[in-house]
């Protein structure tokens, strides 16, 4: 289960990645692959129904130099939001 980190204020992603329908690790890899082509201080959106992304993201961004937003809770699916530092 998702130790849920609600967005405390409204972004505006760069990028929006849809992985729903997609079970880890593959929606942590779309989110690498693109964080690798976008900018300082951008921010990506990445869609997912997998109840684990979060924890997999959130998990991944405290190793590396990203910054995890937090997330939204949507009827079917949760939006994660991830911000690229340097």
């Amino acid at each position: 289960m998702s130790n849920f980190k609600p967005l405390e204020k409204k972004v505006n992603p760069a990028s929006i990645i849809d992985a729903k329908g997609l079970s880890s690790p593959v929606p942590l890899l779309r989110l690498k692959k693109e964080l690798a082509v976008l900018h300082t201080d951008d921010i990506v959106q990445i869609d997912s129904t997998d109840n684990g992304t979060g924890n997999d993201i959130a998990s991944w961004c405290s190793k590396v130099k990203y910054e995890y937003l937090g997330e939204q809770q949507n009827s079917d699916f949760s939006s994660h939001f991830v911000k690229k530092k340097l």
